[in-house]
Protein backbone atom coordinates (compact mmCIF):
# COMPACT_ATOMS: atom_id res chain seq x y z
CA UNK A 1 0.00 0.00 0.00
CA UNK A 2 1.25 3.38 -1.03
CA UNK A 3 2.14 5.61 1.81
CA UNK A 4 -0.26 8.76 1.59
CA UNK A 5 -1.30 11.77 4.13
CA UNK A 6 -5.15 11.30 4.57
CA UNK A 7 -5.90 13.23 8.37
CA UNK A 8 -9.52 14.30 9.18
CA UNK A 9 -10.11 17.88 10.50
CA UNK A 10 -11.18 17.88 14.11
CA UNK A 11 -12.18 21.19 15.43
CA UNK A 12 -11.65 21.06 19.19
CA UNK A 13 -8.46 19.80 20.68
CA UNK A 14 -7.90 16.38 22.34
CA UNK A 15 -6.77 15.55 25.33
CA UNK A 16 -3.14 14.48 25.61
CA UNK A 17 -4.86 10.72 27.37
CA UNK A 18 -6.94 10.46 24.10
CA UNK A 19 -4.32 10.66 21.57
CA UNK A 20 -3.69 7.20 20.71
CA UNK A 21 -7.42 6.81 20.25
CA UNK A 22 -7.29 9.59 17.83
CA UNK A 23 -3.24 9.17 15.88
CA UNK A 24 -1.35 6.04 15.15
CA UNK A 25 1.98 7.95 16.04
CA UNK A 26 3.78 4.98 14.37
CA UNK A 27 2.32 5.61 11.16
CA UNK A 28 4.69 6.26 8.24
CA UNK A 29 2.26 9.55 7.43
CA UNK A 30 1.76 10.58 10.31
CA UNK A 31 4.84 13.38 9.83
CA UNK A 32 2.76 14.29 6.48
CA UNK A 33 -0.31 14.02 8.41
CA UNK A 34 1.09 16.36 11.00
CA UNK A 35 2.33 18.58 8.11
CA UNK A 36 -0.98 18.92 6.57
CA UNK A 37 -2.81 19.76 9.44
CA UNK A 38 -0.21 22.36 10.74
CA UNK A 39 0.08 24.11 6.75
CA UNK A 40 -4.02 24.23 6.47
CA UNK A 41 -4.25 25.62 10.44
CA UNK A 42 -5.99 22.91 11.95
CA UNK A 43 -7.09 23.15 15.84
CA UNK A 44 -6.67 19.12 15.78
CA UNK A 45 -6.97 15.88 13.51
CA UNK A 46 -7.31 12.08 13.81
CA UNK A 47 -6.45 9.57 11.64
CA UNK A 48 -9.82 7.51 12.68
CA UNK A 49 -10.78 7.32 8.18
CA UNK A 50 -7.47 6.43 7.15
CA UNK A 51 -6.81 2.86 6.05
CA UNK A 52 -3.49 2.73 7.88
CA UNK A 53 -5.33 3.50 11.17
CA UNK A 54 -7.97 0.83 11.04
CA UNK A 55 -5.62 -1.63 9.71
CA UNK A 56 -3.35 -0.62 13.06
CA UNK A 57 -0.64 -0.43 10.30
CA UNK A 58 2.61 0.47 12.66
CA UNK A 59 1.17 -0.92 16.24
CA UNK A 60 2.46 -4.04 16.30
CA UNK A 61 5.30 -2.84 18.67
CA UNK A 62 5.53 -2.42 22.22
CA UNK A 63 5.06 0.97 23.86
CA UNK A 64 6.88 1.46 26.92
CA UNK A 65 7.16 5.49 27.56
CA UNK A 66 8.54 6.78 30.52
CA UNK A 67 7.38 9.99 31.70
CA UNK A 68 10.18 12.05 33.46
CA UNK A 69 9.59 13.19 36.89
CA UNK A 70 10.01 17.38 36.61
CA UNK A 71 10.01 18.03 40.41
CA UNK A 72 11.33 15.22 42.99
CA UNK A 73 8.84 13.94 45.46
CA UNK A 74 10.49 15.17 48.15
CA UNK A 75 11.01 18.34 47.29
CA UNK A 76 7.80 19.24 46.28
CA UNK A 77 6.60 18.05 49.42
CA UNK A 78 9.10 19.74 51.35
CA UNK A 79 7.83 22.82 49.27
CA UNK A 80 4.07 22.43 50.39
CA UNK A 81 5.23 21.86 53.88
CA UNK A 82 7.31 25.56 54.12
CA UNK A 83 10.39 23.68 54.35
CA UNK A 84 12.49 24.15 50.86
CA UNK A 85 15.34 25.88 50.74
Amino acid sequence: MLARPNPTRLTTLIDHEEVLQHRNLFCPCYDPCLDVALAQHWTSWTCARCEFFLSGHGLDIDIDIEVPQLVSEDLLAAELEGTAG
